[in-house]
C-alpha cells in the first residue's frame, strides 16, 4: 500500500504486482489521470484485485 497521485499509476504498479482487476465498486476510473493528493494504492495478489481509495483523515499527516 502507498500514496499514488493518480488511478492511472496506480493500476499500472498492481499490474506490475499481478493484480489485473481494478475493483469494481471504485469511484474512480483506472485510467484516470486526475490528480489526487490523498489515495492510496493498494494490490491483493492473492484475489489479482487493484484498489484505490481515499486515505482516512486521521492519517494525512503528509502533503
Amino acid at each position: 500500500m502507498c500514496v499514488v497521485p493518480t488511478a492511472k499509476k496506480c493500476f499500472e504498479l498492481c499490474q506490475e504486482l499481478g493484480c489485473n482487476e481494478w475493483y469494481f465498486m471504485s469511484f474512480v476510473p483506472s485510467g484516470s489521470e486526475e490528480i489526487k493528493k490523498h489515495h492510496r494504492c493498494r494490490c491483493f495478489p492473492e484475489y489479482h484485485m487493484c484498489f484505490y481509495n481515499s486515505v482516512p483523515r486521521r492519517y494525512r499527516d503528509f502533503e
